[in-house]
Order: C-alpha cells, then structure tokens, then sequence
C-alpha cells in the first residue's frame, strides 16, 4: 500500500520535522519517496507529506530524475526541519541546497584515483613496450 502524499503522520515528541529519503521499489530497482517525518520516527512509519520523489537509475537519455515540490520544502524549512544526510546530498546537485561537503570530498577522492589509474596505465604500457624486442624476420 503506498504512503498518502499529505497527512497520516505525527511528529514524535523528541526531534522535530526531517526531510528524509524513503525507500521504494523492488529488487534493483530503487525509487526513493522525499518525505517530512519525525527525526527519530523507525522506518515504515507514515511520512507527515511526501514532498518529491527520486528515480537513481538512470532513464534512457542517462538522467536521474528528481521531482521536488519547492514551495513545500521551503515551507518546513521555516517550520525548522532539518535534512538527512543523504537528502541533502541530493538537494545540493540538484541545486536546491548548498552542495554537500561530502560530495566535494567524494569528488576530490575520484579524482585522485583516476589520476592514479591512469599513471599505472601509462606505466605498465612502458613495461609492455620497453620489453624484449623481436628481430625483425628476414623472409628471403
């Protein structure tokens, strides 16, 4: 049974309002609802609202789609609510927050591995090339 878009949900009494990430979907196929709930609220609970939802697997012009309604997301803003770490990783590529520092961390640690990838490329090519050379065959 899928979660109502508004209502259904009470904030606990520790912790106020989080804009959280609920998992949906089946097997290798994840779709995520973005959702208002209680900050310590267990998993399976019913969400305040639904305020967007994400698709991580990417569609057939390569794009991962986000729908978010903004001016409800602003509204608990005002209200106080805090992201998920993962929320706002997402609303910050998407440009609606800050972007992460986690996301330039894991950038800057992609980066690094590719360069170092790409050194023992060129190195083992070197090695492969700066081998034992053949004599050229005389065919007479």
């Amino acid at each position: 049974m899928p979660l109502p878009s508004i209502g259904g949900g009470t904030f606990a009494r520790r912790g106020g309002p989080c804009i959280k990430l609920y998992l949906h979907g089946h097997a290798n196929r994840p779709f995520f609802h973005i959702v208002i709930t209680s900050k310590y609220a267990p998993l399976g609970t019913h969400p305040v609202e639904q305020l967007g939802t994400y698709d991580p697997m990417p569609n057939i012009e390569n794009q991962k789609l986000l729908s978010l309604n903004i001016e409800r997301t602003r509204y608990w803003m005002g209200q106080g609510a805090t992201f998920s770490r993962t929320a706002a990783q997402l609303l910050g590529k998407a440009g609606f927050l800050p972007i992460h520092p986690e996301t330039y961390m894991k950038a800057w640690r992609n980066r690094y591995k590719e360069a170092d990838d790409a050194e023992a490329k060129k190195v083992a090519e070197a090695a492969a090339g700066s081998g034992p050379s053949q004599p050229p065959s005389s065919s007479s």
